[in-house]
Protein backbone atom coordinates (compact mmCIF):
# COMPACT_ATOMS: atom_id res chain seq x y z
CA UNK A 1 0.00 0.00 0.00
CA UNK A 2 2.82 2.59 0.98
CA UNK A 3 3.81 2.18 -2.85
CA UNK A 4 0.41 3.84 -3.91
CA UNK A 5 1.29 6.49 -1.28
CA UNK A 6 4.41 7.33 -3.21
CA UNK A 7 2.61 7.26 -6.67
CA UNK A 8 0.13 9.76 -5.28
CA UNK A 9 2.82 11.93 -4.39
CA UNK A 10 4.70 11.41 -7.41
CA UNK A 11 1.89 12.33 -9.16
CA UNK A 12 1.00 15.73 -7.32
CA UNK A 13 4.39 16.59 -7.65
CA UNK A 14 3.54 16.22 -11.67
CA UNK A 15 0.57 18.51 -11.32
CA UNK A 16 2.11 21.17 -9.77
CA UNK A 17 4.84 21.22 -12.49
CA UNK A 18 2.53 21.91 -15.25
CA UNK A 19 -0.82 23.82 -12.85
CA UNK A 20 1.22 26.95 -13.42
CA UNK A 21 2.32 26.60 -17.04
CA UNK A 22 -0.82 25.85 -17.81
CA UNK A 23 -2.60 28.53 -15.37
CA UNK A 24 -0.59 31.13 -17.37
CA UNK A 25 -1.57 30.49 -20.65
CA UNK A 26 -5.40 30.66 -19.09
CA UNK A 27 -4.66 34.10 -17.76
CA UNK A 28 -3.09 34.89 -20.71
CA UNK A 29 -6.23 34.20 -23.06
CA UNK A 30 -8.93 35.16 -20.64
CA UNK A 31 -7.29 37.36 -17.42
CA UNK A 32 -6.57 36.58 -14.00
CA UNK A 33 -9.79 36.62 -12.55
CA UNK A 34 -11.77 34.52 -14.36
CA UNK A 35 -8.75 32.29 -14.53
CA UNK A 36 -9.60 32.09 -10.92
CA UNK A 37 -13.21 31.47 -10.27
CA UNK A 38 -13.39 28.96 -13.52
CA UNK A 39 -10.21 27.21 -11.44
CA UNK A 40 -12.32 27.39 -8.70
CA UNK A 41 -15.52 26.09 -10.20
CA UNK A 42 -13.81 23.02 -11.71
CA UNK A 43 -12.58 22.07 -8.28
CA UNK A 44 -15.71 22.86 -6.87
CA UNK A 45 -17.18 19.86 -9.49
CA UNK A 46 -14.07 17.99 -8.81
CA UNK A 47 -14.55 17.80 -5.26
CA UNK A 48 -18.41 16.74 -5.76
CA UNK A 49 -17.55 12.96 -6.50
CA UNK A 50 -14.43 13.20 -4.06
CA UNK A 51 -17.04 13.76 -1.11
CA UNK A 52 -19.42 11.22 -2.23
CA UNK A 53 -16.72 8.66 -2.22
CA UNK A 54 -15.99 9.86 1.59
CA UNK A 55 -19.25 10.18 3.11
CA UNK A 56 -18.04 9.35 6.36
CA UNK A 57 -15.85 12.07 6.69
CA UNK A 58 -18.38 15.27 5.69
CA UNK A 59 -19.07 16.79 9.12
CA UNK A 60 -20.14 19.91 8.20
CA UNK A 61 -21.93 20.25 12.14
CA UNK A 62 -18.21 21.10 12.73
CA UNK A 63 -17.61 23.70 10.55
CA UNK A 64 -18.12 26.51 12.90
CA UNK A 65 -15.75 25.03 15.21
CA UNK A 66 -12.50 24.84 13.33
CA UNK A 67 -10.50 28.06 14.35
CA UNK A 68 -9.82 30.13 11.62
CA UNK A 69 -6.16 29.70 11.14
CA UNK A 70 -7.05 25.78 9.65
CA UNK A 71 -8.32 27.46 7.05
CA UNK A 72 -5.66 29.31 5.62
CA UNK A 73 -4.61 26.28 3.30
CA UNK A 74 -7.07 27.60 1.30
CA UNK A 75 -5.24 31.12 0.75
CA UNK A 76 -2.09 28.60 0.73
CA UNK A 77 -4.11 27.27 -2.66
CA UNK A 78 -4.91 30.91 -4.06
CA UNK A 79 -1.34 31.94 -3.42
CA UNK A 80 0.14 28.40 -5.05
CA UNK A 81 -1.96 29.01 -8.03
CA UNK A 82 -1.36 33.11 -8.60
CA UNK A 83 2.41 32.88 -7.51
CA UNK A 84 2.95 30.07 -9.65
CA UNK A 85 0.97 31.63 -12.33
CA UNK A 86 3.55 34.89 -12.04
CA UNK A 87 6.86 33.10 -11.38
CA UNK A 88 6.71 30.21 -13.98
CA UNK A 89 6.80 32.39 -17.14
CA UNK A 90 9.37 34.90 -15.32
CA UNK A 91 11.62 32.57 -13.59
CA UNK A 92 11.19 29.42 -15.96
CA UNK A 93 9.93 25.35 -14.58
CA UNK A 94 13.24 24.59 -13.36
CA UNK A 95 14.23 27.64 -11.45
CA UNK A 96 10.44 28.43 -10.25
CA UNK A 97 9.82 24.80 -9.42
CA UNK A 98 13.66 24.36 -7.38
CA UNK A 99 12.44 27.40 -5.16
CA UNK A 100 9.58 25.52 -4.49
CA UNK A 101 10.62 22.18 -3.65
CA UNK A 102 13.32 24.32 -1.98
CA UNK A 103 10.49 26.44 0.28
CA UNK A 104 8.74 22.63 0.93
CA UNK A 105 11.46 20.61 1.75
CA UNK A 106 12.75 23.86 4.01
CA UNK A 107 9.52 24.30 5.75
CA UNK A 108 8.72 20.69 6.24
CA UNK A 109 12.21 20.16 8.10
CA UNK A 110 10.60 23.01 10.70
CA UNK A 111 7.08 21.95 11.23
CA UNK A 112 8.28 18.01 11.67
CA UNK A 113 10.78 19.71 14.16
CA UNK A 114 8.53 21.98 15.78
CA UNK A 115 5.59 20.16 15.40
CA UNK A 116 3.61 22.30 14.66
CA UNK A 117 0.19 22.35 12.53
CA UNK A 118 -0.80 18.84 13.28
CA UNK A 119 2.27 17.46 11.97
CA UNK A 120 3.88 15.31 14.92
CA UNK A 121 7.45 15.99 16.06
CA UNK A 122 10.35 14.41 14.51
CA UNK A 123 13.97 14.76 15.05
CA UNK A 124 15.82 16.87 13.02
CA UNK A 125 17.71 14.04 11.11
CA UNK A 126 21.11 14.13 9.36
CA UNK A 127 20.13 12.21 6.49
CA UNK A 128 17.37 14.92 6.20
CA UNK A 129 19.50 17.69 6.68
CA UNK A 130 22.17 16.36 3.53
CA UNK A 131 18.83 15.40 1.51
CA UNK A 132 18.07 19.39 1.49
CA UNK A 133 21.48 20.37 1.15
CA UNK A 134 21.89 17.73 -1.89
CA UNK A 135 18.47 19.21 -3.45
CA UNK A 136 20.63 23.05 -2.53
CA UNK A 137 23.20 21.77 -4.34
CA UNK A 138 21.27 20.34 -7.67
CA UNK A 139 19.47 23.57 -8.11
CA UNK A 140 22.60 25.53 -7.43
CA UNK A 141 23.75 23.15 -10.31
CA UNK A 142 20.78 23.83 -12.78
CA UNK A 143 21.22 27.58 -11.72
CA UNK A 144 24.86 27.76 -12.34
CA UNK A 145 24.78 29.75 -15.94
CA UNK A 146 22.51 32.50 -14.34
CA UNK A 147 24.24 32.53 -11.27
CA UNK A 148 27.69 33.03 -13.26
CA UNK A 149 26.29 35.66 -14.87
CA UNK A 150 24.58 37.25 -12.01
CA UNK A 151 28.00 37.66 -10.16
CA UNK A 152 29.59 38.82 -13.11
CA UNK A 153 27.01 41.18 -13.65
CA UNK A 154 27.78 42.43 -10.41
CA UNK A 155 31.53 42.07 -10.09
CA UNK A 156 32.14 43.80 -13.51
CA UNK A 157 29.46 46.96 -12.24
CA UNK A 158 31.88 46.60 -8.71
CA UNK A 159 34.75 47.58 -10.95
CA UNK A 160 33.17 50.00 -13.54
CA UNK A 161 31.95 51.83 -9.94
CA UNK A 162 35.26 52.18 -8.93
CA UNK A 163 37.07 53.34 -12.01
CA UNK A 164 34.20 55.98 -12.59
CA UNK A 165 35.13 56.91 -9.03
CA UNK A 166 39.09 57.05 -9.44
CA UNK A 167 38.26 59.07 -11.95
CA UNK A 168 35.88 61.50 -10.86
CA UNK A 169 37.27 64.94 -9.83
CA UNK A 170 35.93 66.76 -6.98
CA UNK A 171 33.29 69.36 -8.16
CA UNK A 172 34.42 73.30 -8.04
CA UNK A 173 32.03 75.75 -7.13
CA UNK A 174 30.73 77.70 -10.35
CA UNK A 175 33.33 80.77 -10.52
CA UNK A 176 31.95 83.58 -9.04
CA UNK A 177 30.82 86.63 -11.53
CA UNK A 178 33.36 89.58 -11.01
CA UNK A 179 31.08 92.28 -9.31
CA UNK A 180 31.15 95.73 -11.68
CA UNK A 181 32.41 98.42 -10.93
CA UNK A 182 31.42 101.78 -11.29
Amino acid sequence: MTILWYLLALAVGLAIAVQAPLNGQAANAVGVGPLLIISNIVVLLGSIPVYYLWPETARWGAVSGVPLLHWGGSLCGLTIVVGGMLVFPRLGPTTALGLILLGQFSLALVLERQGWLGIPKAPLEPTKLLGVALMLCGFAVTQSKNLAKSFSAMTTKTEAEKAETADAKIPMPPPSTPASIH
